[in-house]
């Protein structure tokens, strides 16, 4: 009967740590990334001595962490939280350096942590600020591995040693790149009449990631299914320059007048002007004075009795008119001439004819080269494909345009795709892969070491990690903005706390009726 109190009680104790991993997993049934365990039963066999009698037997636990079960994926709409699909865990480590302790886990709500303090020049690109790094952590303030872009590229090479993830608006800049390549599609209008034409914008950026506006018409000729093609943009405008001259001999009540865009300043002198110099200044003072006619030019002192006028704007130019009144005597006289001609700054490329062909289909030529100088200095040399433009009946109709460069700009905010790509958003609109998280894969993660904080720890029966990617050979996919829940079904775990508690039960009855029988056994003697 002894052999059957050692049952018993093995039965009570295994139970005992059923129920205890039950309530592990339904206590933890809304952590994320939590892996459940599960219990199973294993015999511990009687050997037989003499006779009937027997040595102690039962029962005895097997703990199953169910670590490479799948818990269900929810979206958060949480740009840092992040969920895998499939095998593998986040890589995690302890110091910003990499020299800590590893961990893994599946729990991708992550947050940033703040690093070291950094001097950084401020907007004005003289003055410096002082900041702190800022870095990509788990809920332990643990630092995400994954492995940096290739610095003036999007190239991320995913061998060696991945490392902290510094997100911070300083960690990166985007240097703007020229426009090499571009495409545009439209259709233009088959039916036009010879004269017209329509009008499109296409923005490049120079060598320097500097923006700039290429207007490009294109006009119906006289010649059956072509027309011709010019891109003009701005350069450097010239303000018009006229030269005022007033000459003869000075003295009080000559009158003088300038007359401007319409608007006409007089001015009489009084004679205390001393000269014709003197009279000038005066004449200037009067024109800068005037509220309407100082919007179109700038009036200033030249040589001898003249009067520079200057447009107040570069490339609108302006007309102007003089005349005089005279004094006691005849020989006073004034003149205006334009000294510099206004330029827009307005230029035009060489035009490119295209031709269609009888089904509508552009037939030459396949590209608009060009190549700019701007007013900056900087260049930018492209080719604008416009293999796919159509002469169709119906309206001037652009369907695309796209170019390749994009301009200078700083770190705004970040968010991750499905490739496990950390993309930065710049405030130049651009887009572009900063980082790439790195997996660890293991051979038996159910073998892992499963600890505080939803981490897991390798071990020798889960064999070595394998650092790897998101989608590379079929481990894992990403799902952005979302979080893996907990594996654990709180209806099977129910279910097995109502067995394990019958199991308990019945144990206990055993080991009680044994105490009862042996009780009887010593009266008996």
């Amino acid at each position: 009967m002894f052999g059957g109190f050692a049952a018993s009680v093995l039965g009570m104790m295994t139970q005992a740590q059923s129920l205890d991993s039950i309530g592990m997993n339904i206590a933890n049934i809304n952590t994320n990334g939590y892996k459940k365990h599960d219990i199973e039963f294993q015999t511990v066999v009687s050997r037989t001595m003499t006779g009937n009698a027997s040595d102690m037997g039962g029962v005895k636990p097997i703990t199953r962490p169910q670590v490479s079960l799948q818990g269900e994926v929810i979206g958060t709409g949480r740009e840092l939280d992040i969920a895998i699909f499939g095998e593998g865990f986040f890589v995690l480590n302890t110091e910003i350096d990499g020299s800590g302790d590893t961990y893994y886990s599946r729990d991708g709500s992550f947050q940033t942590k703040p690093g070291p303090e950094i001097t950084v020049l401020a907007d004005d690109g003289v003055s410096t600020i002082t900041s702190q790094e800022k870095y990509l952590v788990d809920k332990n303030g643990y630092y995400v591995q994954g492995w940096a872009a290739t610095p003036g590229s999007t190239d991320i090479v995913t061998t060696g040693t991945p490392g902290a993830i510094r997100i911070d608006q300083y960690a990166f800049s985007s240097a703007g790149v020229g426009t090499t390549t571009a495409k545009f599609i439209a259709n233009l209008p088959s039916e036009e009449v010879p004269g017209e034409s329509h009008v499109y914008n296409m923005d490049v950026y120079d060598s320097g990631g500097n923006a700039h506006t290429l207007i490009t018409s294109f006009e119906k000729t006289t010649t059956n299914n072509t027309w011709t093609v010019t891109a003009s943009y701005q350069d450097t405008p010239t303000a018009q320059v006229d030269t005022v001259t007033i000459a003869g001999t000075y003295e009080a009540g000559d009158q003088y007048s300038i007359t401007v865009g319409g608007r006409t300043v007089a001015y009489t002198t009084t004679g205390s002007e001393g000269d014709l110099d003197g009279v000038r200044d005066a004449m200037v003072a009067a024109i800068n004075a005037d509220w309407v006619m100082s919007v179109d030019v700038t009036a200033s002192a030249g040589a001898t009795g003249e009067i520079v006028l200057t447009a107040a704007n570069a490339g609108t130019g302006f007309t102007s008119a003089v005349s005089t009144t005279l004094g006691s005597t005849t020989d006073n006289t004034i003149a205006v001439a334009t000294t510099t001609a206004n330029d827009d700054g307005i230029v035009d490329t060489t035009p490119v004819t295209l031709t269609f062909d009888s089904l509508g289909a552009i037939s030459s030529p396949a590209a608009l080269n060009n190549s700019i100088t701007w007013s900056n200095g900087l260049t930018t040399t492209f080719a604008v494909d416009i293999s796919d433009m159509t002469q169709f009946a119906g309206e001037f109709f652009p369907q695309l345009y796209s170019q390749n460069g994009y301009g200078t700009g700083n770190l705004s905010s970040i968010d991750f795709d499905e490739l496990g790509n950390l993309q930065g958003n710049f405030t130049s609109s651009l887009t572009r892969p900063l980082y790439q998280l790195a997996l660890g894969v293991f051979i038996n993660p159910d073998n892992m070491e499963q600890l505080s904080g939803n981490l897991f720890l390798q071990t020798p029966e889960s064999g070595n990690v394998t650092l790897t990617t998101a989608s590379v050979n079929g481990f894992a996919t990403i799902s952005p903005q979302s979080l893996e829940l907990s594996n654990v079904d709180v209806a099977e775990e129910f279910s097995k706390m109502i067995i394990a508690q019958g199991a308990y039960n019945a144990s206990a009855t055993v080991f009680r009726t044994l105490d009862e029988m042996t009780t009887t056994v010593r009266d008996l003697k």
